[in-house]
């Protein structure tokens, strides 16, 4: 939403996308994907970058996705290509 900070947005789409609480968003780094394909299977070449976060889930809660992904799934691994990048500048918090 228009005003929200990193943390703040996180959050929010957290619990719109997969129906679970968070708290103590923090970003650890960040992910950049590019392919030739765009999200809809048209060849027009498309690059994201997503900032990836730590955060705590609250309570007991179950995953419930929402409508834009049926491919979410528990996972001990990340992806090969997966590959997290340090922000620059950021600092710790405890």
């Amino acid at each position: 939403m228009k005003g929200d900070t990193l943390e703040q947005a996180a959050i929010r789409k957290v619990r719109e996308e997969v129906g679970l609480t968070i708290s103590a968003a923090i970003p650890i780094g960040y992910y950049e994907d590019v392919s030739e394909k765009n999200r809809f299977g048209l060849m027009s070449p498309q690059h994201s970058v997503s900032v990836v976060f730590s955060a705590k889930v609250e309570g007991q809660e179950q995953v419930k996705m929402d409508n834009q992904s049926s491919d979410w799934k528990y996972s001990d691994q990340l992806p090969d290509k997966f590959l997290i990048r340090p922000l620059m500048g950021m600092t710790k918090r405890t």
